[in-house]
């Protein structure tokens, strides 16, 4: 699916973030084929063709609505790779630092209500799930890979497929996380999630661990 146009909201950017605020309120609460374009306007207090002048049509706003969050969520996961196992010198700490930081953006409430929706609604409108992985997870697997091959090139790890592994990390990370929260609509505390990731943690580390004579070359 092509660029989502947008049409004047330079020319009024508070009535735009209005309208998405609305409009991820509004799709959450009520569902994407249950919402309707009046009912955003109202919940934005702005009329429906002030919306018409800022999206084509309703799903234009909704993938606007996905790619907002999801793009405030990608950047957030960057400042924690960073942060965290960006130049590591002590894998376990680093990465489970990490995994703790990505559990908790990953059950972001906004992500998380959306992601309910999102695949409540995927057999129906496959479009916009596709669209959601690309925003999403693609995008986040993309960052972790290229991290996951600095620490190969520094011999940290011994990775062959950065792609394959960070998606491997994801499934270890997210799953157990997704799972025992219910979806994001049960709040882990933090030992909990310390419970869950900090096993697959080592897990990982141990899979990728680079062979001894190399993990004790300068």
């Amino acid at each position: 699916m092509g660029d989502v146009p947008h049409l004047d909201h330079r020319r009024s950017p508070a009535k735009h973030r209005a309208i998405m605020a609305a409009a991820a309120s509004v799709f959450v609460r009520e569902g994407f084929d249950r919402t309707s374009v009046d009912a955003v306007a109202a919940e934005a207090r702005v009329s429906k063709r002030t919306i018409y002048n800022h999206f084509h049509d309703k799903e234009s706003l909704f993938i606007s609505v996905i790619r907002a969050t999801l793009g405030s969520v990608t950047a957030e996961f960057a400042a924690a790779l960073d942060d965290t196992i960006g130049e590591s010198d002590d894998l376990e700490r680093d990465f489970a630092a990490l995994a703790r930081r990505w559990v908790r953006l990953f059950l972001r409430e906004d992500a998380a209500a959306l992601r309910r929706l999102i695949l409540a609604e995927a057999a129906h409108h496959p479009e916009i799930f596709h669209v959601w992985v690309e925003a999403g997870a693609l995008q986040s697997i993309d960052q972790l890979a290229r991290v996951l091959r600095r620490l190969a090139e520094r011999r940290k790890l011994a990775i062959s497929d950065p792609a394959l592994a960070a998606e491997q990390l994801s499934l270890l990370i997210t799953t157990p996380a997704q799972n025992a929260s219910m979806f994001g609509t049960v709040t882990l505390t933090d030992s909990q999630i310390d419970h869950l990731v900090i096993p697959n943690v080592q897990m990982f580390l141990r899979a990728y661990a680079p062979p001894a004579h190399i993990a004790g070359s300068p």
